[in-house]
């Protein structure tokens, strides 16, 4: 059986203190204050065995109690209770006839009645204990296994969005390389080669529901525009407002990409004057604000790549701080094209 599961048997059997700790008790409560009143020192003996027979005969009640679920240990309860019950009674009855014969001459109905509905009481009372916290070990470790589950889910997604942007990265990297050939640009086609190769050693190293501080975000997302701009030599220009302390900030690795993508392919490619690619990146309070936005009015809103994209980031932003988070996307009463992401304001420690 599995370690940590609250049925595990042997003598380290989480039960075992439990119910020896409920003896104890009993046997001072109930038989100290007897003996005190009775004066009768003989009756020490008796009543110790009756409480370390009752603590053999409730462990081995206890280890009967099996894997059953929660609907037949209702009725599991009050039949281990009544065979504990008439078993300690019995045992009871012994011991004093024994060792002390003037307590229990003979076996009277009605005392014997009395004495089993008392011991009832006694084991209902010590196994609805160890059912209810059965009960609540089994609840915590389901919910623990729901957790590794929920958590192992997310990041199975994360990985999946996360990879789903290199194919459309180098489908558009390989493009542009392709591009440059037929122009015969071979200097500037190996360079972008170079670039392109740093880039993907760069993002290779990092996991992909690894967060990052924003500064290695924006050295990666630099890397990328460095190819870009030598595909559109003059046509692209880039800025960066970061200030030092959001710097610092935890981002989801490349969450950035599909957005600078979006301005390449959507705002750049698609204009002949020169586009100003914008990152701005603030702390508002508890919170890092995001914004990657450009110059140029959107052409391609209703285009597959650009909902792909945003889509991709939306979604990532939703599995990975599950509603701590917003995203917003859409066109600037300037003209531009702009993306605010807001997020919590996470450091590395």
């Amino acid at each position: 059986m599995e370690e940590g599961s609250p049925h595990r048997r042997g003598l380290g059997d989480w039960a075992i203190p439990v119910i020896a700790l409920f003896w104890v008790a009993e046997y001072l409560i109930v038989t100290t204050v007897d003996h005190l009143a009775s004066a009768t020192a003989i009756l020490f003996l008796p009543r110790a065995l009756i409480c370390v027979s009752g603590l053999v005969l409730s462990l081995a009640i206890t280890r009967m109690r099996g894997r059953s679920a929660a609907g037949w240990r209702i009725i599991a309860l009050p039949a281990f209770a009544l065979l504990g019950a008439f078993l300690q009674t019995s045992v009871d009855y012994g011991i004093f006839r024994l060792f002390a014969p003037e307590m229990r001459p003979r076996i009277d109905g009605t005392i014997y009645l009395a004495d089993t509905i008392h011991w009832f009481w006694i084991y209902a009372a010590q196994l609805g204990i160890v059912f209810s916290l059965d009960y609540s070990r089994a609840v915590a470790d389901h919910e623990r296994r729901i957790a590794v589950l929920d958590r192992l889910a997310h990041q199975a997604q994360l990985r999946a969005l996360r990879y789903q942007l290199n194919p459309h990265f180098m489908f558009n990297t390989l493009n542009s390389i392709a591009t440059l050939v037929r122009r015969g640009d071979a200097e500037t086609a190996e360079g972008m080669i170079e670039d392109l190769a740093d880039f993907l050693r760069a993002t290779l190293a990092v996991a992909p529901n690894e967060d990052i501080a924003l500064s290695r975000e924006l050295e990666l997302q630099a890397l990328y525009l460095a190819i870009e701009t030598k595909r559109f030599p003059g046509r692209l220009r880039v800025e960066m407002d970061v200030s030092p302390e959001s710097a610092r900030a935890l981002v989801p690795s490349l969450i950035t990409q599909p957005l600078t993508e979006n301005v390449i392919r959507h705002a750049v490619a698609g204009s002949r004057a020169s586009v100003l690619l914008s990152i701005l990146a603030r702390r508002v309070e508890d919170q890092l604000h995001l914004t990657i936005a450009n110059s140029s009015p959107d052409r391609g809103t209703d285009a597959k790549g650009m909902n792909v994209g945003l889509t991709n980031v939306a979604e990532r932003l939703r599995v990975r701080f599950d509603g701590e988070c917003s995203f917003s996307a859409g066109l600037q009463p300037d003209g531009g094209f702009a993306a605010e992401i807001h997020l919590p304001f996470v450091v590395a420690r």
